[in-house]
């Protein structure tokens, strides 16, 4: 006499979703930008109750210049290096290593030039000024950004030499107006200092 079984059960594994690249970088985006309206906007309102001491006033631009060659130093070894490795003199793994090195230097610089920017009395009705505290968010926005893109681009490195096209596009955009922001605001900051 035969039984009848039931044949066995096969477990199929749960379809992943797929990830959505674009969420991490945008929201880490949405997270600096709006630190940087909170830290630009807290040395605005702090500024005038700062005494106008001359000696501060000196520390202040020497730190605030200090921290002008860190953040935007390594912002521009980083932007060189990537143009490096897509002239294929570097690997796209030590771009990404550098990337990761450079992004902790680049904060710290950005922290250090809105702290001293608030003890040189920025003038808040001025249109320079203006201009430079956008810039400055535009920058603290499109690090954060570019500081999750840094994450992927680690990942696709440990794949492959190469990146997916809309990887290196996103990286050249987050590349362009980081040096859009910096340069406006250093411009600016130099005109500033000469009225």
């Amino acid at each position: 006499m035969s039984t009848l079984t039931r044949p066995p059960v096969q477990r199929v594994p749960p379809v992943a979703r797929p990830t959505r690249s674009w969420r991490s970088p945008v929201r880490s985006a949405l997270l600096t930008g709006a630190a940087g309206v909170a830290a630009v906007t807290t040395a605005v309102l702090v500024a005038p109750h700062v005494p106008r001491d001359p000696l501060l006033h000196d520390v202040a631009l020497l730190g605030h210049l200090t921290a002008l060659a860190l953040g935007f130093g390594a912002v521009l070894l980083l932007d060189l290096t990537g143009a490096r490795w897509m002239l294929g003199r570097v690997t796209l793994a030590d771009t990404a290593r550098l990337a990761a090195l450079a992004h902790p230097a680049i904060w710290l610089g950005m922290a250090g030039l809105v702290l001293t920017g608030g003890l040189l009395h920025p003038d808040p009705t001025s249109v320079l000024t203006q201009g430079k505290l956008l810039a400055v968010v535009v920058a603290c926005a499109n690090g954060g950004y570019a500081t999750s893109l840094g994450h992927e681009v680690a990942t696709a490195a440990a794949r492959a030499p190469h990146l997916p096209r809309g990887l290196l596009l996103r990286g050249l955009v987050a590349s362009g107006v980081s040096q859009g922001a910096w340069w406006t605001a250093v411009v600016v900051g130099w005109l500033n200092a000469r009225s």
